[in-house]
């Protein structure tokens, strides 16, 4: 009888433990996968960041730098500051808009609200105020984007402008937007001093010899995307294209100075 318990005993020894291991396994789990979701909300955070607050802030330096030169030269400015006021202060704005979203997540399905070709032509005017360039924006998409997909467009063609404007000393530029074989496309191209080197290079040649915008390729590269670049003294022309159904995130390239 003794010898009957025991066995009986043991066997619900190793069934216990066996349902602690599982129960360590799945917390395990659980803990794995709330690190990496505060993981990629960090990085999401600080694309946001990078993207709006400091590209506003670059323009917003180079302009007033621009505007110390014409102070000394006719001493006339106050037209120019009135619109950097204007622009620090809608800033403000968007960044209240992001604390708040962070604070009270939207719902599912909802939207910053207007179509996607309205969103991008207003990006266009706000850019094109930031950097006092020109910039003309021409969409060609049949169908309506993934909708978690339009935001990373939008800071795609943000920082595109941006870099060009502050690093290669671009004056106008153009961006084309469209999606044919599942496959979203979009090239910027400007007519500045190009990156420090020439011909074209791909995805592939940028991650190789550390080459193209850090950033942007990151961003593109979590999408699952390709970025490809062809740079001349006459202007770069970035082109990218983005899966429109989910892929593996593919490698980006490292630091460069044009970022």
């Amino acid at each position: 009888m003794n010898a009957m318990s025991s066995g009986h005993d043991a066997r619900e020894t190793a069934h216990a433990s066996r349902g602690d291991e599982a129960q360590t396994t799945v917390l395990r789990a659980i803990a794995q996968v709330r690190a990496g979701a505060v993981r990629e909300e960090r990085a999401r955070i600080a694309r946001e960041l990078h993207d709006d607050v400091l590209q506003l802030l670059a323009g917003v330096a180079m302009q007033l730098k621009a505007l110390r030169g014409e102070e000394q030269r006719e001493g006339r400015a106050g037209e120019r500051l009135e619109a950097l006021h204007a622009l620090i202060v809608n800033e403000q704005h968007r960044l209240r808009r992001l604390v708040e979203s962070l604070e009270r997540p939207a719902a599912p399905g909802s939207c910053e609200g207007g179509d996607l070709d309205a969103r991008l032509a207003s990006l266009a005017g706000r850019l094109a105020r930031e950097w006092m360039i020109e910039v003309s924006v021409r969409s060609m998409l049949a169908r309506a984007l993934p909708e978690k997909l339009e935001p990373d467009l939008l800071h795609i063609v943000s920082e595109g402008v941006a870099n060009a404007a502050r690093h290669g000393g671009a004056s106008h530029l153009r961006v084309d937007v469209r999606a044919d074989d599942g496959v979203l496309r979009i090239i910027i191209a400007d007519d500045g001093t190009g990156f420090p080197f020439r011909g074209y290079y791909d995805g592939c040649d940028l991650c190789r010899e550390a080459l193209g915008p850090r950033s942007l390729s990151a961003r593109v590269g979590a999408l699952g995307g390709r970025l490809g670049i062809h740079s001349t003294g006459e202007g770069a022309r970035v082109e990218i294209r983005i899966p429109l159904a989910p892929r593996r995130p593919v490698a980006d390239a490292e630091d460069h100075p044009r970022i």
